[in-house]
């Protein structure tokens, strides 16, 4: 991990104000949002572009990269804020992106109402009083009512849901710890449904920028046996430690010896945006786990083309590390 001199402290606001909003805004960089009429053909390109640069032949060996759809699959459609008006529900989002550009999976964000609800939209609804904050609009769906509507719209191949867990710091909340127990409340309520059972149990997979969150999840499921969901940490930054939490608390920083010893993380989510050198990083740690190593999702969105296939070129020999890709797709 780079670390920074001791005077950086005096330059953090100045960071903050000028290049930090644009470090801070990573997630919603989407200066490599794909059209949606090109999308399919642009998240092929993605696939063998890949596997060119792994020396591989790409009709034979590109099924192995999965493409999942940011924000639903239409990230400027998706309900960041739930009291505004919303087109369409998220669940049709979903299935219009996984039919349209061929994903083989979706990730959306979680949050719990006062009553102990949750609703699919990314910004928090509730205080840290408990009390709602917004207005839930008329066309808001919740997390089991999504998860029915994919899972039994007969779609011919499994698709991967990543919910990611959302926070506001590395720390886990009462906030937190009520969001995990709506989820896995969610969870049951479609596990009850035989008939689309195995496809929860085997498709829904947890993301988030907080370990921390990741590891109650995985306790707070062990206690009730559902079954060990995948879970995987978005990682931010290799950077500083300090310097990042100081411009965005929730970020999390490239830990290469927690990852090296984990034993509850299935993969890893990146953006070569923070992690310039994936390669020395991901290598080290896949080598030391050796038959237990991490998948690994790569942003496509956080760069301009030309820097994400410089970051690629530049990362060859880490690509053999990369499971999927993650696409942010503009709305039609």
């Amino acid at each position: 991990m780079k670390q920074l001199p001791i005077f950086s402290i005096i330059i953090i606001c100045f960071f903050y104000f000028g290049c930090g909003s644009k470090y801070c805004a990573m997630q919603k960089d989407t200066v490599g949002a794909l059209k949606y009429s090109e999308a399919k053909q642009s998240i092929q390109w993605h696939k063998d572009l890949i596997m060119r640069l792994r020396n591989n032949n790409s009709g034979d060996t590109n099924n192995r990269l999965s493409a999942i759809g940011h924000a639903a699959g239409s990230y400027q459609q998706y309900p960041i804020d739930i009291s505004l008006p919303s087109d369409k529900k998220v669940s049709e989002l979903i299935l219009d992106s996984i039919k349209t550009h061929d994903l083989n999976g979706i990730e959306i964000d979680v949050q719990i109402d006062k009553s102990g609800d949750v609703y699919v939209t990314h910004d928090r609804i509730i205080g840290d009083d408990k009390e709602n904050i917004k207005q839930i609009n008329k066309n808001s769906e919740k997390l089991n009512e999504v998860i029915t509507t994919i899972y039994k719209n007969g779609l011919n191949n499994d698709i991967r849901l990543f919910i990611e867990l959302k926070t506001s710091s590395q720390e886990v909340t009462d906030i937190d710890e009520l969001l995990i127990n709506g989820i896995l409340k969610s969870i049951k309520y479609g596990i009850d449904n035989k008939s689309f059972q195995n496809k929860i149990l085997n498709n829904i997979s947890f993301i988030s920028f907080n370990y921390n969150m990741l590891k109650k999840f995985h306790d707070e499921n062990k206690k009730i046996g559902i079954v060990n969901f995948r879970l995987y940490q978005i990682i931010a930054s290799s950077y500083n430690k300090l310097l990042t939490w100081c411009i965005c608390p929730a970020f999390s920083v490239l830990n290469v010896d927690l990852l090296k010893k984990d034993d509850i993380l299935t993969g890893i989510w990146f953006d070569p945006k923070g992690i310039p050198d994936f390669t020395t990083a991901f290598n080290e740690i896949n080598n030391y786990r050796k038959n237990k190593a991490y998948e690994i999702y790569i942003s496509t969105y956080g760069l301009s083309k030309d820097s994400y296939v410089k970051a690629l070129k530049k990362n060859k020999e880490g690509l053999r590390n990369i499971t999927g890709l993650i696409f942010d797709i503009q709305r039609p």
